[in-house]
């Protein structure tokens, strides 16, 4: 067991010294580095692989460390492979996605053709971020060490650092949802009390500007690019002292079409227009109802983390929630779901980013839940990211 720790610790520190070598003259995270499970020989010997990937999860650079029976550790067998650099932007084809024909056809059936063009206008393209496998373009990451100015670790006061959960590369994703108005350029970085570091005693409600746990979440962008004084440069940065970084993955988009959830405050309007009444509140109509019960099925995902589009809820319309808090905060004791002054504050939010629960993050949000993090429009084309919305919900 000591020797096989020694190789794993050995390992660690060449990929910590290749990773540091690489962020000295590349601004933005487009590689990854990683190492193969110790493997015991006939012999007696462990050994390992060490390897370097490039911004398309492919292996550029690998080498073997073997750790002889008296514990000296070696490295044998580097090489440099030489890989296709393929186009400037390749996306996994996203044979699995919905199409807007199909998503047509489905409404058609159950809603007829007037209400199902009323339902196709809410549509929202929006991309999906997968685990990226060997090939594909690397545009993110989840979990893992940010690119943070020395310093400047997002802390909750008086609770404690936030966890790092991910971030994006502007630069390769605003081409691809333009409507979404992302910066152009520089890193994108998502923070989240999840309370690893007091031991689940203080939790992030529902939050605005102007909510209580509003320091419980960040939105930071950086451009490594522009030049900044050496306080200002970003640098991968452990997490502070008490804080366990999440397992770092690499992440892939796919471009993909998503709709509202039923209750949306947009759909709401369409089902009354067309006399679509609900038997209850929080209950869809019946044809409603039998198509989300496709849609859901058809839209289902997991991991699903998403830039963009409509969010994929565990619970109600995720507007719904940051309109409630809104209203709760101003002195509501009673929330009339529907009022004019509920829909009023339910309206103009972009769905900026969802992350879901996922096993190989090591990321549990709450009972398989997924994180929201949203937007005004306005807001997001100035790049004010100190102005976004954020909740949380599990089934």
């Amino acid at each position: 067991m000591a020797r096989r720790q020694a190789l794993l610790d050995d390992a660690s520190a060449r990929v910590q010294a290749m990773r540091d070598e690489f962020f000295r003259t590349a601004p933005l995270s487009s590689r990854s580095w990683g190492s193969s499970a110790p493997t015991l020989g006939n012999d007696g010997r462990l050994t390992l692989t060490v390897h370097e990937s490039d911004e398309y999860h492919r292996r550029v650079e690998a080498f073997t460390l073997v750790s002889e029976v008296d514990g000296t550790i070696r490295r044998i067998g580097e090489a440099t492979v030489d890989v296709d650099p393929g186009p400037d932007r390749r996306v996994r084809d996203g044979e699995s996605e919905p199409t807007y024909d199909e998503l047509a056809a489905l409404a058609e059936r159950h809603l007829g053709r007037t209400v199902a063009q009323a339902w196709l206008e809410h549509l929202a393209p929006a991309v999906r971020l997968a685990h990226a496998q060997p090939g594909d373009l690397v545009v993110g990451q989840l979990g893992g060490l940010p690119m943070l100015p020395i310093n400047s670790w997002p802390v909750w006061p008086g609770y404690g650092p936030l966890s790092h959960v991910m971030s994006l590369d502007c630069s390769k994703l605003s081409p691809m949802l333009p409507a979404l108005r992302l910066p152009e350029s520089g890193l994108l970085s998502f923070f989240y009390f999840d309370g690893q570091f007091d031991n689940h005693l203080a939790t992030v409600t529902v939050t605005d500007r102007d909510s209580e746990t509003v320091e419980g979440i960040r939105t930071l962008w950086f451009d490594p690019v522009v030049d900044a004084p050496p306080e200002l440069a970003p640098v991968v940065t452990q997490p502070p002292a008490g804080l366990q970084a999440f397992p770092a993955i690499a992440l892939t988009p796919i471009p993909t079409l998503t709709w509202p959830t039923w209750e949306h405050v947009e759909l709401r309007r369409v089902w009354a227009a067309h006399g679509l009444e609900q038997p209850r509140p929080g209950v869809p109509p019946e044809a409603v109802n039998a198509l989300y019960d496709v849609l859901d099925e058809r839209g289902y995902v997991a991991p699903n983390h998403q830039l963009g589009g409509h969010a994929f809820p565990e619970q109600s319309a995720v507007e719904m929630d940051l309109a409630a808090a809104c209203l709760r905060r101003f002195g509501a004791t009673e929330i009339g779901y529907g009022s004019p002054e509920f829909e009023e504050h339910e309206r103009g939010w972009q769905l900026l980013l969802q992350v879901d629960t996922d096993d190989d993050a090591d990321m549990m949000w709450g009972d398989v839940g997924k994180l929201y993090f949203l937007m005004r429009p306005a807001d997001l084309e100035a790049g004010n990211f100190g102005e976004v919305g954020f909740t949380w919900q599990c089934g």
